[in-house]
């Protein structure tokens, strides 16, 4: 005779009921969310006896009605599975957050259900974003006591949370963009959160649709975006399980776009720092607009108009790190920021001749077509850890490549370069007479042989005492999401650089992002000169990469005069040919 289920099993049942009010919830399952929400509840009540009968009824098929349909199949599906079975089901319909929040069995998954209906609140986010919003006295009403619960749990998320890369980030929403953008009536698809501030890793990747009709526009995006998995969909606000991650979508009509840019743009202290200063003048910003003491929209259709009503010019979104740049902008100092359209060359680039998946002719092209000026071919030497490097012979070869390239190309200066190893005692692998036939030369410490802070600095330091060095790349040599890199003495590194006359770069490689938003800004302070470079290893990632590295200056406050490459390539020439003469 099979066994029956336990009592932890049936305890258990309780909140697998409340889970599937969740999913009903989010997916606009109103009346059997309600059903379930009050079936869950009725259960919790049973005794020990009348849970272990119920079951038996159930198992039965002879409940005769006693649970509404969407409780009664929830528990039977969960007594054939076991409830442990069932509670990871229902977890893995919900977004992510929720999925993480309500695992630990700590949360009320019904708190959840209320604090949607009232708020709309899908992710960690927008439960952040609403008690941002949220008047103290309103803590007397239950919804509101369910937020805070909520909100009370957000801490312990933030450590489990998963961030996506930002390369990762940056490729699924330019899959989407194309799909929503080609809808009709589709005004704007836009980044939001940490993806449009440029952050190295991603909380959310969270996407806004501005149309006339923001129910109708969402519902298409929705469909346009088939077979992924639907986890929430209400009328302006969905989340969806795509295959390369998850998803947020938000529609707006136009007037409303710029309130909506502005705090799902964030970061949280930017616009808890704004709605603070809204206060003081007796305003109140909320996600859908600026409102005076009377409750009336003074400005929602575009985020410089609510800056402009606070007294401030806008704040680029890179900058909006919730520090200090409120207080600079309102004393008119914030930086003017480098551009994309500034940046006149790349000076860091791989080939096939190394680790790169393309020949030295479709970097070059792909180059001329972002309409370069210059672009540096700077392939691994010999100690690097790469698939492929530059043996002397190789890096003749490889000059023969250019000069083909050279006359192919009119109207592209191609330089020759390489991207030298610091190996372990300082030095470079490669003979000084060969660095000195090369137009440019970078110099990378991949490789810690587990030296101290105080060592790898030493190292650097030599390096950049070399006339040959030009450039020195990713200095921290870090892995965003994974690792920090090198914990250096990072302001006696900008001194050396400007002492000896050695650009510091910002690599827009996804994979380093390295100098960092506020060490590049350290880098400015300390008098260094910046470069800005793709690192890119395959042609169609030369002008995303540059893109990437371009908001991570920005996130610093990095003006186009800080940097190397927004300058012509003669200026580079004089730069390198400077930094030689130093003997």
């Amino acid at each position: 005779m099979l066994l029956g289920p336990s009592r932890a099993e049936l305890d258990a049942l309780a909140r697998v009921l409340a889970l599937r009010a969740v999913a009903c919830e989010l997916a606009g399952a109103r009346e059997d969310a309600d059903a379930l929400v009050e079936a869950a509840r009725r259960y919790a009540a049973l005794s020990p006896q009348e849970r272990q009968r119920a079951a038996a009824r159930l198992r039965r098929e002879a409940d005769a009605g006693e649970w509404p349909a969407a409780a009664r199949e929830t528990l039977a599906a969960a007594l054939r599975t076991g409830a442990g079975a069932a509670l990871a089901g229902q977890l893995d319909l919900l977004p992510a957050d929720l999925s993480a929040l309500l695992q630990s069995g700590e949360l009320d998954p019904l708190d959840v259900v209320v604090v949607h209906r009232r708020h709309g609140a899908v992710t960690a986010a927008d439960v952040a974003a609403v008690v941002a919003a949220t008047a103290p006295e309103a803590a007397a009403d239950g919804a509101h006591q369910a937020l805070r619960r909520l909100a009370a749990h957000l801490p312990a998320l933030a450590p489990r949370r998963r961030r996506t890369p930002l390369g990762r980030a940056v490729s699924l929403f330019e899959r989407v963009e194309v799909q929503i953008a080609a809808l009709p009536g589709t005004l704007a698809v836009e980044a939001l959160g940490s993806l449009r501030r440029v952050s190295p890793t991603v909380g959310d990747v969270d996407v806004l649709l501005v149309h006339p009709d923001p129910a109708g526009a969402l519902a298409a995006a929705v469909s346009a975006l088939a077979p992924a998995r639907v986890h929430h969909h209400g009328r302006t606000r969905a989340v969806l399980r795509l295959e390369h991650g998850e998803l947020g979508l938000r529609s707006c009509r136009p007037e409303r776009a710029g309130a909506v840019r502005l705090w799902h743009t964030g970061s949280a202290a930017h616009v808890e720092g704004l709605r603070r200063l809204a206060v003081s003048q007796g305003l109140s910003l909320r996600p859908d607009g600026l409102f005076d003491g009377g409750g009336r929209l003074v400005a929602a259709d575009s985020e410089a108009h609510i800056y402009e009503r606070l007294g401030l010019p806008l704040i680029a979104p890179e900058l909006r790190h919730g520090e200090d740049e409120i207080a600079r902008a309102a004393a008119g100092r914030l930086p003017s920021l480098l551009d994309a359209c500034d940046i006149r060359g790349d000076l860091h680039t791989h080939t096939l001749w190394s680790d790169g998946r393309d020949s030295v002719d479709a970097m070059v092209f792909a180059a001329r077509r972002l309409g370069y000026e210059y672009v540096a071919i700077t392939d691994h030497s010999p100690s690097a850890a790469a698939t492929r490097v530059l043996t002397l012979d190789r890096l003749r070869q490889q000059a023969a490549d250019v000069a083909r390239l050279r006359t192919a190309v009119p109207g592209l200066t191609i330089l020759h370069g390489v991207e030298v190893d610091i190996l372990a005692d300082g030095s470079l692998d490669l003979p000084d007479e060969v660095m000195a036939g090369l137009d440019i030369v970078l110099a990378s410490l991949h490789e810690s042989f587990g030296h101290s802070p105080a060592r790898l600095l030493e190292r650097y330091a030599r390096a950049m005492r070399h006339p040959m060095v030009a450039v020195v790349t990713h200095p921290a040599n870090r892995v965003p999401g994974r690792d920090e890199g090198y914990a250096l003495d990072f302001e006696a590194l900008f001194h050396l650089a400007a002492e000896t006359g050695t650009a510091v770069e910002v690599d827009g490689g996804p994979g380093h992002l390295d100098l960092d938003g506020h060490l590049a800004r350290r880098a400015v302070e300390a008098g260094a000169t910046l470069t800005v470079d793709s690192d890119a290893h395959d042609a169609h990632r030369l002008g995303r990469q540059m893109r990437l590295g371009v908001g991570t200056a920005r996130r610093g406050g990095v003006s186009a005069a800080h940097v190397l490459n927004t300058r012509g390539v003669e200026d580079v020439r004089a730069f390198v040919a400077a930094k030689r003469q130093r003997r």
